[in-house]
């Protein structure tokens, strides 16, 4: 098979069985955002393994070993060490960019402290201060505030929205 061949046959074979993928990668995580990011792990896997014929035919033929490999994606995904490190240095940056590298609340870009303080309600303001300054995960951010379920991921997103468009706005005035 050429490679224009190869992809078209594995589009179709994922266009077939995403949901089936999706279903079984949230019955292993209980998370959908967990599930979607272990399916995409799978598939990427699937996809690197797609040419040869052999893997092909059995990825093709046998659920329990897409199973498998949506569990190997998932656990490999946790297993990564690289990437908290890389978590890490994106914290320290967006810590340097809030504090103008001085490393407390106090010493906030003064754009950035009004724009808290202003377009941020005190649970958005929190959840930002607990992520970007502190070095939580959203998810624990989330539960030190007593946030359920996917509302911190939610709250999270919606502040740092409010902040850009405030940012936005204030640029356009100065």
């Amino acid at each position: 098979m050429n490679p224009k061949e190869l992809a078209v046959g594995f589009a179709v074979w994922a266009a077939e069985n995403t949901n089936w993928i999706l279903r079984e990668s949230y019955f292993l995580t209980g998370s959908r955002s967990l599930a979607e990011d272990a399916a995409q792990n799978a598939f990427e896997k699937i996809f690197k393994a797609w040419p040869d014929d052999e893997k092909r035919n059995t990825i093709q033929q046998s659920r329990g070993y897409v199973s498998a490999i949506i569990r190997n994606a998932h656990s490999d995904y946790h297993k990564v060490p690289s990437r908290s490190n890389r978590n890490e240095q994106a914290l320290d940056a967006t810590e340097n960019i809030l504090t103008g590298g001085a490393g407390d609340p106090e010493s906030l870009v003064p754009s950035v402290r009004e724009a808290i303080l202003n377009a941020l309600d005190e649970t958005e303001s929190q959840m930002v201060y607990l992520v970007h300054y502190e070095g939580h995960s959203i998810g624990k951010a989330g539960a030190m505030i007593g946030l359920e379920a996917q509302q911190p991921y939610r709250v999270h997103a919606r502040a740092l929205k409010k902040l850009k468009i405030y940012l936005e706005g204030s640029e356009e005035e100065g």
